[in-house]
Formats: C-alpha cells, structure tokens, sequence
C-alpha cells in the first residue's frame, strides 16, 4: 500500500475475517447494530452476514506531506460477526436506505427476482416480500432513511430482465413505477441503479446503467425519461459496477469497475448552467467530472460499495475475490 493512495484499507480485513465456512454454526443474538453496519451478501449460499466494525485508531500521527497522506490505522481492529440469516434463494444485493436509523430494516434482492425487507432484530420471516422481477436483481438502492434523501421511504431495483422498478413498502405487490423498454426494444440488462435529487418532498430521480453502457435518468415526478447516454466501457476501460456519492458532499463520487479498481471523482459546475436550444427551449448544461484518485483493490469486479453515513470517507466494498475490505478516503474536506 503507497503512502501516497489517498485509498488506505485495513491490512487484516480478508476472506478469514470476514466468512465463516459453510455449513458453520453461528447463534444470531439480538443486538442493535451500530449506526454504520457491513452487511455482505453471501450470494453464492443464500447467506447474509452483518458485521459490527471497530472504532477506528490511528497509530500515531501523520507527518505534512504534499501527497497527502493519512494516519496509519492501528493492525489490531477486529470485526465481530453479530448477526447470521441464510435464505434459500442466494442473495445478490442489499441497502439500509430506505430505513430509519433506529429501524435498521434491511432491503435485499435474490437471484429469484425476490425484493425482501429484513428486521435484523427478527430475521425469521421479512417484513415485507414482493415478486419483483422475472429474473435476477442485479441492483437496489434505497431513499427516504438515514436521514439521506427527502420524501417517502422509497426501493428501486435492477434486473437481468431489463426493467427496473421503484418500490413502496407500504403498497404490497405493485411497484408505483415501472420503466421498462417499449415494445419491440431489445431488453438490456440492468446492472446498477441509484436514487438521485431528492432534495424535497416532490422531486426525486432514478439513474440506471445496463450491460451495453447506456445511462438512463428517469424523473419520477414527471414519469418521464430526462436523459440518457453511452458511455461504452466508461472511464474504468471495464464494465463499471457500482457508484456511489459522498453523502457529505454530493459533489464527490466513488465508482467500482470490474477490473478491480476504485475511481475518485470530483464533479465541477458549468459556468452557465442553462442554455436555449436550436428552436428556443431552455435545456440544462452539463458539468464535468475530474478524477482525483484511483487504486486497484482486486483482479476481480468489486461487485458493492457503499459509503458511511456518519464518519467522512470511511467506505466499505465487496468483490468476487470473496473479501470484503473496509476503506477511508483521507482529505476529502479539503477538496
């Protein structure tokens, strides 16, 4: 690990840390998990572990340095397996989003095409359970909980079946929208999802990505598509699997690619942020993306991502390396 990465992750967090071997018996005590839970979907066995992470210690101080360097994190942290659910259907992937911090339901998506919401405090049956696609979901992202995001507490999901879906858990069965392609369109499958600029009760959007690099942005106010792209095999020179905002400061992004490799982006405002077309309409103007860091984590797609809502840059991350490795991006409040 170079001094220099503003990418620094704990040395100890490997596959032994963090995966039990199969068929082992673990007792799934009633704790309250923490205000910032590692869940890790253990899609190859149906299994869903939680895991309570260490206060983080520095080892000593950190020395002035130009490329920007962090405190080293102390070797001795630990992990505590706190809670285990194995389902029969393997899961694909989860999100606390759309849950309040004393909830702490988790929402997940299987190979089934299921959606389920977890109360950890009671894992034998889920809150809620809907049949939401016709294949596997690739991707869920949650809105409306940890104090991120305004309105109601809303589930978007991804799939191999090429729709993608938003979800209220308080409307059993029926998903309150449904963007899928028109008849006639050849059906890509949907590999990310995310909500977006949900800044009040009313203005909410859902941004997709598929297998043949398309990005769509779908405003859910208006049920409309407002905008969409090809990016092909996008900055990564690999099929980029997750993205993920800074939660406190949205203008800085973490993206996974499937060669391994995290990229930190900072995006910039235009210098006119509107402009009249050819027959007189006002249309936005887009922004640009900087990259100011990246590190190769794995020779394996890192598979999920996500952010602390509490602690700037501490981040967690998956791949198919079967390891799960916590990072802390340093410096972020100075950019």
């Amino acid at each position: 690990m170079r001094s220099q990465e503003r990418i620094w992750h704990y040395p100890e967090i490997t596959t032994a840390n963090f995966l039990g071997h199969l068929g082992q018996s673990t007792e799934s005590r009633r704790v309250k998990l923490p205000m910032f839970g590692v869940w890790f979907p253990g899609w190859c066995f149906g299994g869903l572990w939680v895991w309570r992470l260490p206060e983080l210690k520095s080892a000593g101080p950190c020395r002035p340095s130009r490329s920007l360097r962090s405190s080293p994190i102390s070797r001795r942290a630990s992990t505590t397996r706190c809670l285990t659910i194995e389902k029969a259907k393997p899961i694909k992937c989860g999100t606390f989003g759309a849950t309040s911090l004393q909830q702490r339901y988790l929402a997940t998506g299987d190979f089934g095409g299921n959606v389920h919401i977890w109360n950890l405090e009671a894992p034998e049956m889920p809150v809620y359970s809907v049949k939401g696609h016709k294949e596997i979901i690739n991707a869920i992202d949650g809105v409306g909980g940890l104090g991120i995001g305004e309105g109601a507490p809303e589930i978007v999901t991804g799939s191999r079946d090429g729709t993608v879906k938003v979800w209220d858990p308080r409307q059993k069965d029926d998903p309150v929208a449904n963007m899928e392609p028109v008849q006639g369109e050849n059906k890509r499958d949907c590999w990310t999802v995310a909500f977006g600029n949900a800044y009040n009760q009313e203005e909410r959007v859902v941004c997709a990505g598929y297998d043949n690099g398309d990005i769509k942005l779908f405003d859910l106010r208006n049920m409309a598509l407002r905008w969409e792209t090809n990016i092909k095999n996008g900055a990564h020179k690999s099929t980029v699997w997750q993205v993920r905002h800074l939660p406190q400061n949205r203008e800085l992004f973490l993206t996974a690619g499937g060669a391994g490799g995290l990229h930190l982006w900072k995006y910039e405002y235009p210098i006119q942020r509107s402009k009249k077309d050819s027959e007189g309409i006002e249309m936005g103007v887009a922004g640009s993306v900087s990259l100011l860091q990246n590190v190769t984590l794995s020779t394996q797609p890192i598979s999920s991502l996500d952010w602390s809502p509490d602690k700037r840059g501490l981040c967690v991350c998956s791949s198919f390396d079967q390891t799960v490795r916590v990072l802390i991006v340093t410096k972020l409040h100075k950019i």
